[in-house]
């Protein structure tokens, strides 16, 4: 049996809150741009001079919502918070009581419905970032099953995220191996003194960017991926884009299509960003892309031009107000050329660790799809977890 209840009859918003005499040089603080779609990325340890926005307390199994933009998604669970964990002002914290299950209140308070209305209201206001007053959740009606179902669908879809966690730490781990062994391949070997540089179009075909018409509205909403700067934070390879493009948008600039395993390059405002593509593939105006002629270059490129992020970042740094690395420039980038033979040996050695990435990352983005599709089934009772 389910009932629908207001959330500030079976929630607390905000409420522990800083008060005087807080232990500011002991805290632990999370910014709004540190935590996306689930995932806390970063938390400020020991700060000596808390910022002022460092005001909401936050305890085992609060829910994290922003109020600022809250279509950019950036929203958490945390099942146990560490000891002086303050969270930004750029949130509200949901704190559950009795009757409802932190778990499952947190994938239905996440949902696309949810953050759909919570930004229509958020850019209703006259403010420079879209932003909803935290007591707007008071009055928010949700629906509560029995508790026990609640429990077992918190559980469930919970189980789904923390697979999809392990497969995230996994491919960290074992990028983390490539770069070791690219290390002892090309920067700790003895003979790359012989080696010799050129630039870097001659590894490949350079290929900078470009949007369709957007008025052309039948260029968009099909499954070719557009890739822009957000679609590659993260990412060894970019396996889904906020847009794509339909097969005409696509056909409308068709010498900007990329083939899979080309090495993607954000060279505008956020420079230095490198990814792989997962599949034939467009970008935006913001990214030059590397597709290499020969297919022992793929890995070698993607980590070389990793590890020279700060170069890239300095010659976009040309006096203008916003970074920007211009194709001409990204082309002639002097790149160290080990033998053919040292290449094939490493590609084969780290193909199978990129192979796993790849799959792992499939298969984040079929567990996050069935955890999407089943949430609004399981919550409406058509299915039982």
């Amino acid at each position: 049996m389910t009932k629908t209840v207001l959330l500030g009859n079976v929630a607390e918003i905000n409420a522990n809150q800083v008060g005087k005499g807080y232990p500011y040089e002991k805290i632990k603080y999370i910014d709004v741009a540190s935590v996306s779609s689930g995932k806390v990325e970063k938390i400020d340890l020991d700060l000596a001079n808390a910022p002022s926005r460092a005001r909401r307390i936050v305890r085992d199994n609060d829910i994290l919502i922003s109020t600022v933009r809250p279509n950019l998604k950036h929203f958490a669970y945390i099942p146990e918070a560490e000891e002086n964990l303050v969270a930004s002002t750029g949130f509200a914290t949901i704190s559950g009581s009795q009757n409802v299950d932190p778990k499952y209140l947190y994938y239905y308070m996440t949902r696309d419905d949810i953050t759909n209305y919570l930004t229509s209201v958020a850019e209703g206001q006259a403010t420079t970032f879209p932003a909803f007053r935290p007591e707007i959740l008071q009055n928010l009606k949700i629906t509560l099953p029995e508790l026990e179902q609640q429990k077992k669908i918190g559980n469930f879809l919970y189980s789904l995220d923390k697979k999809i966690e392990l497969n995230q730490r996994m491919n960290e781990t074992l990028e983390k191996i490539g770069q070791t062994l690219f290390k002892h391949y090309f920067i700790d070997n003895p003979d790359r003194n012989n080696w010799g540089k050129r630039s870097l179009n001659s590894f490949g075909e350079i290929i900078c960017g470009k949007t369709p018409p957007k008025n052309r509205a039948e260029y968009f909403g099909g499954v070719i991926p557009f890739i822009k700067i957000p679609d590659m934070h993260g990412q060894v390879f970019i396996t889904e884009t906020q847009d794509n493009l339909t097969e005409p948008g696509r056909d409308s600039q068709r010498n900007k299509t990329l083939p899979a395993n080309t090495i993607c390059v954000s060279c505008i405002a956020t420079v230095g960003l490198v990814s792989l593509t997962s599949q034939p593939s467009q970008t935006n105006q913001q990214i030059n892309s590397v597709t290499p002629t020969e297919k022992e270059y793929t890995y070698y490129l993607y980590f070389m031009l990793k590890s020279i992020k700060s170069q890239l970042i300095d010659m976009a740094s040309g006096g203008s107000a916003t970074p920007n690395l211009n194709t001409s420039s990204f082309s002639k980038i002097s790149i160290t050329t080990p033998d053919n033979k040292i290449l094939r040996k490493f590609d084969q050695t780290v193909r199978i660790i990129f192979e796993r990435i790849l799959n792992n990352q499939n298969q984040n983005k079929q567990l996050a799809e069935l955890r999407d599709s089943l949430l609004p089934r399981l919550i409406s009772g058509k299915i039982h977890a």
